[in-house]
């Protein structure tokens, strides 16, 4: 996800100081697999919510 966000963010001219990603995932031991992975993209921004949504897309893909 960083790795995402560090690519796209100086082709679309995005502006930011800071990104924090926290994860959480449920696991189910049998079988083993994962049940659900949540995530939480916190970006230290002046960009509107609306611009702040183009990195987030990239990052989905």
């Amino acid at each position: 996800m960083l790795k995402g966000i560090e690519r796209v963010t100086p082709v679309i001219r995005f502006k930011l100081r800071g990104v924090e990603v926290k994860l959480h995932g449920l696991r189910q031991d049998n079988p083993p697999t994962m049940v659900s992975i949540d995530y939480e993209l916190i970006v230290d921004t002046d960009e509107t919510d609306q611009r702040l949504e183009l990195p987030h897309r990239n990052v989905r893909k």
